[in-house]
């Protein structure tokens, strides 16, 4: 197969295509997908803004207890930089997890991965 070379749009430098319709070289996809996310969501905040505050105030008022626990440890639980996760002992912790909401100090620093796979068996009721 014939290597096409094209002049990537972010950086302008040269590089091989390897998908159809590749605007940009493999170091450049991923920042222009971040910029095109942000742009959109950005749009979407922007043409929603009384549905998005709407919806945000109704779960406040829903989970009271969970939101004050969530925004308390936000504010005053930093997590420790260089802190591991206590679950899988790999990554970097990045993110608080409640066991019970009414004791706001009591978090678990664990990394992304964990914190999803936590949350979805409880959703699961596992």
């Amino acid at each position: 197969m014939k290597k096409i070379k094209r002049i990537c749009q972010l950086c302008k430098k040269e590089y091989v295509i390897t998908g159809y319709r590749q605007k940009y070289c493999e170091k450049c996809i991923p920042i222009n997908d971040r910029k095109l996310l942000n742009k959109t969501k950005k749009k979407y905040y922007e043409k929603n803004k009384i549905k998005w505050r709407k919806y945000k105030d109704d779960w406040r008022k829903k989970n009271k207890e969970k939101y004050q626990a969530q925004y308390f440890a936000y504010n005053n639980v930093k997590i420790p930089k260089e802190k591991k996760c206590q679950i899988c002992k790999i990554n970097k912790a990045q993110e608080r997890h409640h066991k019970d909401y009414s004791k706001p100090y009591d978090v678990t620093f664990v990394c992304r991965k964990c914190h999803r796979t936590i949350l979805n068996k409880l959703y699961k009721g596992e």
